[in-house]
């Protein structure tokens, strides 16, 4: 199975929505998913969408493309309440929307504090960084409860992941209403699922299924607006799978379509206080 995490497109947090520069790249990715889709390049299966407007408008018009239903999972939406501060400019504005986000932790910020002993000397930061290392203790539960819901959702597509990071290929059991039994019905291996989503949420579950630390993850990777990320449940025996990341924050329709790959947004400041992953020298 490939699981594509896919990021709303340009938003207009106002009013939760996208903007016209949004439904432009929105437009884009549902013709390519919609190729994709008639050669089974993959065949998308089911679509998903945050509850929030911003997301479910970019998956509307792919279900609209495909002729596939939206349906809805509460726990996908975005992490508006991880703060790491306030913008006194935009005191209002929640993470992710405006306001300072924890998964826009400057990473040279992290790097200095990973790499920093107390005694002032320093050491290679990978080798003792652990999956929750600096993440706050404020948000810990709620990261947990991601993975929890995680691990629930891709239970009910057949994959039940195991105390070491693996996922357990398992058969769901299929009713035969011809027969009247019941039989076991394995992943389809060739199918995907689109999740409509956002930045920080889905930065942080990329982190949970590809095993990283988070701190790490946020600041080493950006999803840029309507941006593809294909993670790949690799099969290498009949009863596990593993995530693999086989493309990232990929806007190969953007540029197909002859749209930017990214557009500078109102809500972006050139101080480094951009809510929407990208900082610095970008734009």
């Amino acid at each position: 199975m490939r699981l594509l995490i896919i990021r709303h497109a340009d938003p207009e947090y106002a009013d939760d929505s996208i903007t016209a520069a949004g439904r432009a790249q929105a437009e884009a990715l549902a013709d390519r998913l919609r190729q994709a889709h008639r050669q089974a390049r993959p065949r998308i299966a089911h679509i998903y969408s945050s509850p929030m407007g911003r997301a479910r408008i970019t998956a509307q018009i792919t279900a609209d493309a495909l002729g596939l239903p939206v349906e809805v999972e509460a726990w996908t939406r975005e992490l508006t309440h991880w703060s790491r501060g306030r913008d006194p400019t935009a005191p209002h504005a929640r993470a992710g929307e405006g306001g300072p986000a924890l998964w826009d932790t400057p990473g040279e910020q992290w790097r200095a504090q990973q790499g920093q002993q107390e005694d002032g000397s320093v050491e290679n930061a990978s080798s003792r960084s652990k999956t929750m290392a600096g993440v706050p203790e404020s948000v810990q539960p709620e990261y947990q409860a991601l993975q929890a819901n995680s691990d629930a959702f891709l239970a009910r597509h057949g994959y039940v992941r195991d105390s070491c990071g693996r996922y357990r290929v398992q058969a769901s059991i299929a009713s035969d209403h011809d027969g009247g039994g019941s039989s076991a019905v394995l992943p389809d291996r060739s199918a995907a699922v689109a999740v409509f989503c956002h930045g920080g949420f889905g930065l942080t579950w990329l982190a949970h299924l590809l095993q990283l630390p988070l701190m790490s993850f946020w600041c080493s990777f950006w999803l840029a607006p309507s941006s593809v990320t294909t993670v790949l449940f690799e099969q290498r025996s009949a009863d596990f799978a593993v995530p693999r990341c086989l493309a990232m924050s990929d806007v190969g329709h953007l540029l197909a379509a002859g749209l930017p790959e990214a557009v500078p947004s109102r809500y972006e400041r050139p101080d480094g206080r951009r809510p929407s992953g990208l900082k610095g020298n970008f734009y």
